[in-house]
């Protein structure tokens, strides 16, 4: 039970990191567009 619930800490830090991502997408790929 404590490796299952160790993944999943593990995943939720990845959606962390994911909505970060999310917040600075549209600045991000006009960027890389206008480049």
């Amino acid at each position: 039970m404590n490796a299952m619930k160790n993944t999943s800490g593990k995943r939720r830090k990845h959606t962390n990191k994911w909505k970060e991502h999310d917040s600075q997408p549209a600045s991000f790929p006009p960027t890389s567009h206008s480049n």
